[in-house]
């Protein structure tokens, strides 16, 4: 056994003994909210909108408005179908708070906060029935949501601060059979205005005005996690919330009237704690993956730390490696950290020297650098490595820019201006930046705003979502893990490394960019979107690598495919691409059929 690996056996020995005595916890992972899509019900009429319903059978949205006394039926894309009155129920419902449609019966149900009843309708508005709430204490109903495993009806009020559980059995405008009741201030919430079931759980989604946060919750009210609203939509309360199982999608409307489909799939989970590792201000990481390790510098400390990941009875935790010094290489203000696995090496940049250095991953000693400054390119900040491309991605706010730089010469070949992401705020610090090799993307911090831009290639944003809801508001950098889901992130200011799961960035591609194979010549070819379904890229078929462009049009699906072979002979072919757009089909060209490998 090496002398140097004692600290890290220790540790582990320390933590299994914590562990089974119960003084070790590891955090629970917060869900990570993106929106994916939105739009204004205000549009069609709703300006006052309380809750929102899914009808499964026809996949239509419906939103209620108790000033309008409608139910309304819309689209995922606010275009309105039809609508029906609730004031001209025979018992007038004046103030329909929710709605929800129950798929075994083929009917609405509609909770109403002036007659404190539940209505059960047709999918047109006929009214088949009612039962009195108020008789069970609910005189505040706010939410109702029908749970298609155990056919009954979950109903939030927010002013007993409880979830009652009834079935349809009575409709005679008798009291509602209930069937049980929790309290939800047990998790927390105190005005629990809607509540949606999720089918894929068996759970219950809560959404509290208050506290601008969506409960997840077992069906009998113990908490599972939570997710915020108010900084990942926007200034958002939420009035309304419906899960959509099909899509995996949560629909959420809010106090401007503004129907979101947001993905919560994904996960921020705290992975270590750098300050106990002597590291106050952790500036950037990067991953190993031939060695399953991670590496951060720190620009306080002047430090390189480098850590084995290990999964500890399931749950993955840092066991301390090594570390060495940048000032051994004149490197007092380093701020990002990539590892390029081609020579072995880590490409440390520094914001003062205007540098990057080139360090043995193994022999901790400078191997190369380069100025840029001289290059155009001052105080570089973050960076990654792009195995694909062999190139670095710097980021530098000085310059509002991305840039893609050659690794053996650090020429910049390519930049994209931060301004295309539409900053949040107008963005004033980039600290980072990590490419996402499965779609072709950029993740950028911007740490002014506590926001993570999603981008195409070309730096053009097509995501965002808000980190301060997740408790992280100082984002130093952030770098890919494999697989194409899960980044490493550092936070300079609570001194810790958490690592995110986003299943979304798996998901049919936003973009043409990825890698793809071909059915006639074999090879590879690589295709990254420029924006407005402009691409580039290389073919590599082992003897032949040229370079390609072209165009492709979502849609109708038809794509256009040139180049030049080394030989000079220009080639242009025509096809069509798939709607995932995972698969290129060329007419009369050798190369034949495309498909995506990532």
């Amino acid at each position: 056994m090496f002398i140097r690996d004692l600290p890290k056996v220790l540790f582990l020995i320390l933590a299994t003994i914590a562990f089974l005595i119960g003084g070790v916890t590891f955090s629970g992972a917060k869900q990570l909210p993106i929106t994916t899509n939105s739009c204004s019900v205000a549009d069609f009429g709703s300006a006052n909108s309380t809750g929102l319903g899914y009808n499964s059978a026809s996949g239509s949205l419906a939103v209620t408005d108790s000033y309008d006394d409608e139910v309304y039926i819309y689209d995922s894309d606010c275009n309105l179908i039809s609508s029906f009155d609730t004031a001209s129920f025979a018992l007038p419902a004046w103030e329909p708070e929710d709605i929800t449609y129950n798929p075994a019966d083929a009917m609405y149900a509609i909770v109403d906060a002036y007659q404190d009843e539940v209505y059960f309708t047709d999918t047109t508005g006929t009214v088949l029935g009612n039962c009195d709430i108020a008789v069970l204490g609910s005189t505040s109903p706010r939410g109702i949501a029908y749970n298609t495993t155990s056919d009954n009806y979950a109903i939030t009020d927010n002013g007993t601060d409880k979830v009652y559980i009834i079935d349809d059995s009575v409709m005679n405008g008798g009291s509602c059979n209930q069937l049980n009741q929790f309290d939800t201030i047990v998790f927390g919430s105190d005005n629990p205005n809607d509540i949606t079931y999720l089918q894929d759980t068996d759970e219950y989604a809560v959404a509290d005005w208050n506290d601008t946060e969506i409960y997840i919750i077992s069906t009998s009210g113990s908490l599972r996690t939570q997710f915020d609203t108010y900084y990942g939509l926007g200034n958002s309360y939420p009035a309304g919330v419906v899960y959509v199982s099909s899509e995996k999608r949560y629909y959420i409307v809010d106090n401007y009237n503004v129907s979101y489909q947001v993905d919560a799939r994904g996960t921020s989970e705290f992975l270590c704690d750098t300050g106990g590792l002597g590291s106050p201000d952790p500036s950037d990481v990067t991953f190993n993956p031939g060695t399953n390790e991670i590496a951060f510098v720190d620009n306080t400390s002047d430090t390189v730390y480098i850590l084995d990941l290990i999964d500890f009875g399931g749950t993955l935790i840092c066991v301390p490696d090594r570390q060495f010094s940048t000032l051994t290489f004149g490197s007092d203000n380093p701020t990002g950290i990539a590892y390029i696995p081609t020579t072995n090496q880590l490409a440390i940049t520094d914001y003062y020297d205007h540098e990057i250095y080139f360090v043995g991953y193994d022999s901790e000693t400078l191997e190369d650098q380069c100025d840029t400054g001289a290059l155009g390119m001052h105080y570089p900040q973050g960076i990654d490595y792009i195995a694909q491309l062999d190139k670095l991605v710097v980021v530098n706010d000085q310059d509002d820019a991305l840039f893609l730089m050659d690794r053996s010469t650090c020429e910049p070949v390519n930049q994209n201006a931060l301004d295309t992401l539409e900053l949040w705020g107008g963005g004033t610090s980039i600290p980072g930046a990590a490419f996402q090799a499965g779609g072709g993307r950029f993740l950028v911090a911007d740490n002014s705003y506590d926001e993570v831009y999603i981008s195409n290639f070309e730096g053009f944003r097509e995501r965002r979502f808000d980190t301060y809801g997740l408790g992280l508001a100082t984002i130093s950098g952030l770098t890919p893990m494999p697989g194409g889901e899960q980044f490493l992130v550092t936070d300079a200011g609570l001194d810790d490394i958490y690592i995110w799961t986003i299943p979304l960035l798996k998901e049919a591609p936003f973009s043409i960019s990825g890698q793809y194979t071909s059915s006639g010549l074999g090879g590879t070819m690589m295709l990254f979107e420029r924006g407005g379904g402009h691409f580039t890229g290389t073919f590599d078929t082992g003897t032949i690598t040229a370079p390609i462009f072209g165009y492709y049009d979502a849609a109708t699906g038809n794509i256009s495919l040139g180049g030049t072979l080394p030989n000079g002979v220009p080639m242009v072919w025509k096809g069509t691409v798939s709607s995932d757009l995972n698969t290129i089909t060329l007419t009369g060209s050798p190369i034949g059929t495309l498909t995506r490998v990532y």
